[in-house]
C-alpha cells in the first residue's frame, strides 16, 4: 500500500477514513484515450504522454505542427511546458508560463482533433500535473466495531485531488459511505 497521509475519524458515526498517496497510480489509466487530446513530448526522466517525439527530426517548429496536422489531424495544437526544480509541474499555452529559465521551458505538444479545444486540453495537462506531483490518493473507510477494532467497508484508488483533501472526503461520501464529521460553527 501506499503512504498514510491523513486519518479522520468520526467517532459520532464509528467510521474512520484514512487517505494515503497513490505512489504507484499509472499513468497509463490518465493518458489511454485515442480520441481526445494528445501529447507529443521529449523529455529523458519522465513521461509525459502517449508519444514521445524527437523534435530534432524536424527543421523548425512551425514544421513539426504542420506535421502535426498533416499527419495526426490536429485541430487545436498548444506548446507544453515543464517546470522542474526537486520535482516537475506540466502546463500548457502559448509561452513558458513559468518565470524560471533555467528550470522551465517547451518538452512537447498537447494537440486534439478538435477546434478550439483549449478546455480539455488543460484538463488533461491539469490532470497529468496532478499525478507527477503525487496528488493522486488511495482512500479507505472503516467501521469501528463495538470491540475496537476497524472492519475495511470500502476503498478506492486513483482519487485526485489538489484541494488538501477535502476532494478525497467529498469523493468518500459520495461513493463510499463516509460521513463527514459536522462543521463547527
Amino acid at each position: 500500500m501506499s503512504n498514510l497521509v491523513e486519518t479522520i475519524t468520526n467517532e459520532e458515526e464509528g467510521l474512520v477514513l484514512r487517505i494515503y498517496c497513490h505512489e504507484d497510480a499509472d499513468l497509463d489509466w490518465v493518458l489511454d484515450d485515442d480520441e481526445g487530446p494528445q501529447i507529443y513530448y521529449k523529455h529523458r526522466r519522465y513521461r509525459l504522454g502517449q508519444h514521445e517525439i524527437d523534435p530534432m527530426n524536424f527543421g523548425s517548429e512551425e514544421e513539426l505542427i504542420q506535421w502535426l496536422k498533416d499527419e495526426k489531424g490536429a485541430k487545436t495544437v498548444k506548446k507544453l511546458y515543464a517546470y522542474e526544480h526537486g520535482g516537475i509541474t506540466v502546463k500548457a499555452g502559448d509561452e513558458n508560463p513559468f518565470s524560471c529559465p533555467w528550470d522551465s521551458g517547451q518538452v512537447g505538444f498537447v494537440t486534439s482533433h478538435k477546434e478550439d479545444d483549449d478546455e480539455n486540453i488543460h484538463a488533461l495537462i491539469k490532470t497529468l500535473d496532478m499525478c507527477l506531483q503525487g496528488q493522486v490518493y488511495y482512500l479507505t473507510v472503516s467501521k469501528i466495531q463495538e470491540n475496537g477494532e476497524e472492519e475495511e467497508i470500502d476503498l478506492c484508488g486513483g482519487v485526485f485531488d489538489d484541494t488538501y483533501y477535502q476532494g478525497c472526503e467529498d469523493f468518500a461520501k459520495d461513493q463510499m459511505g463516509w460521513i463527514p464529521l459536522p462543521k463547527k460553527g
